[in-house]
């Protein structure tokens, strides 16, 4: 039942009543055909919803994601190199020269057609090869011609191999060595943005529920001052009170209102962050609700273990260790370009002939006189080469001599510079992990002693302030007293939940450091 207790003159006390009256009716009177009633609309998460959510949805991250794909197509691009390579080549075309010789006869007018079928292969050790097989046709009208129209077939190998400058994958094959340490490298870097855009997360969502915890205490101090302020007009109303208690109270809700408004602000800050970090619309109407809770935790660490667990699961750490790699590489790819060049070539061909082959008197072409023709097509001449009719083959070794680079070796300096920049930067990184580790620690050792400290400064508050406020209903104290012990116990409830909450995102930054996978959830690596 709502009741109105009205004090004051008649006509007061009737405008009063009235508009009593009306809000009680707008308060409890259906809503007009036509409108809705606006409800607050929220989004309740888990803090294992959030992460899911941002390890799949975060733009930062989507973006991270495409590095190994691109460097997986590229190595993909440096693997075809070694693929074999097939040569087609079709020629056809007639030609009408005037002779040069008088027994060719004054024109000669030839027709003809090739065909050449090529294949290349390279090797990721250095050594190439290649193999072609042609066959041609010509058939002219010159004068005391052998075989018109001729067919010349030809299957051919040739391989190189180089012996020094060249040889070996190291250095024939660096650029896919890199490349395939590139693809570990971006993998690398995507568990590194993985764990950064967790930690992220989880502060960002413990961060909130800090505002909206300090929200509620803000709120509660509020209305409890008000309620004094109400018994400071009542009691100046009637003559216990003067006017400075009920300045002062009124001074105090001010206050209070403005730092509701303050963390509704913050509120609303951290809202955004996580609506950010998730990909969600951003000015949403939907409030955030965190349902997880920010229970007390306190764990044992070990430096040493967390040290260990950081320097062997760090991304940062893989990358540093694949540049030393690569520069590794890049030391002896340099260190083989300053050799001589020395390389050994193979080369076996066959060829084939056949055609129309004309048969003179006294095997004279000179003669001019045909007695015979033997026919012969495209096929023989291919018959030919599978017999080895006319087999050949040569062996050459080729010597060059770099001078520049076996001189200077500028290549090789600048590697080596970069190799002991890269063990510089390995150096660096262990060394930032270790003093990440102590602060971390230190922070957990004093958050936790923060946790206590604040607990038992609150319980303390909280009873001088039922002991001021007893005073205070007595009319032993002014009600100025019983604001100061108010707001100290606010300042104690907020400053409870802020060191709880404080550790809870130390925690999180400990899973960091130590490269814990943001797919575990609530599950931490074990210190």
């Amino acid at each position: 039942m709502t009741r109105f207790n009205i004090i004051g003159s008649t006509p007061v006390r009737s405008r009063l009543a009235a508009a009593g009256l009306l809000l009680l009716a707008s308060v409890i009177a259906p809503a007009a055909p036509g409108r809705r009633v606006p409800e607050e609309r929220t989004l309740s998460l888990t803090l294992r919803q959030c992460l899911d959510t941002a390890l799949r949805e975060n733009l930062a991250l989507s973006i991270e994601r495409l590095n190994p794909a691109m460097d997986a197509l590229a190595l993909k691009e440096v693997r075809e190199r070694y693929l074999p390579q097939f040569e087609l080549t079709y020629q056809n075309g007639d030609t009408n020269t005037p002779g040069t010789w008088g027994v060719e006869g004054s024109d000669i007018a030839s027709s003809f057609d090739s065909v050449n079928l090529g294949l290349v292969q390279s090797f990721p050790w250095g050594t190439s090869l290649s193999l072609g097989v042609s066959s041609a046709m010509t058939d002219t009208t010159r004068s005391f011609s052998l075989i018109n129209p001729s067919y010349f077939s030809s299957v051919r190998l040739d391989v190189r191999q180089p012996l020094l400058r060249g040889f070996g994958s190291k250095a024939a094959n660096v650029e896919g060595i890199k490349a395939a340490r590139a693809v570990e490298m971006a993998d690398a870097s995507v568990r590194a943005a993985a764990a950064q855009t967790a930690f992220e997360v989880e502060a960002a969502y413990w961060n909130l529920v800090l505002a909206r915890e300090n929200l509620k205490v803000q709120e509660s101090s509020l209305a409890s001052s008000r309620q004094i302020l109400d018994r400071n007009r009542e009691a100046a109303r009637i003559g216990t009170e003067s006017g400075i208690g009920v300045l002062n109270a009124e001074t105090e809700v001010a206050r209070y209102e403005d730092a509701v408004l303050a963390a509704s602000r913050a509120v609303q800050s951290q809202e955004d962050l996580l609506r950010k970090l998730l990909r969600l619309p951003a000015g949403g109407e939907a409030g955030i609700i965190p349902l997880d809770r920010p229970e007390i935790e306190i764990r044992e660490v070990s430096a040493a273990d967390v040290l260990r667990a950081a320097l062997a699961n760090r991304p940062e750490m893989d990358i540093a260790r694949r540049r030393i790699d690569n520069s590794r590489s890049d030391v002896d790819y340099f260190r083989n370009q300053s050799l001589p060049k020395v390389d050994l070539n193979f080369s076996f061909w066959s060829p084939g002939i056949s055609g129309v082959r004309y048969v003179y008197q006294d095997d004279n072409p000179l003669s001019g006189v045909v007695i015979g023709r033997i026919a012969g097509g495209r096929g023989e001449s291919f018959s030919d080469i599978l017999k080895g009719k006319y087999p050949n083959w040569s062996v050459t070794l080729t010597l060059e001599v770099p001078i520049a680079s076996f001189l200077s070796r500028t290549g090789l300096a600048r590697a080596r510079a970069a190799g002991e920049q890269n063990e510089l930067r390995l150096e660096k990184e262990k060394n930032d992990i270790e003093f990440e580790v102590r602060d971390v620690i230190r922070e957990l050792e004093a958050k936790a002693r923060m946790i206590a400290s604040s607990a038992r400064y609150r319980e303390l508050t909280e009873k001088r302030v039922a002991s001021e406020t007893q005073r205070y209903q007595q009319g032993l104290v002014g009600s100025e007293w019983l604001f100061n012990y108010r707001r100290e116990l606010a300042n104690a409830k907020s400053a409870e939940i802020q060191a709880v909450i404080e550790y809870k995102i130390a925690l999180a930054r400990l899973d960091r450091i130590t490269g814990a996978s943001p797919a575990a959830g609530g599950e931490r690596n074990p210190s």
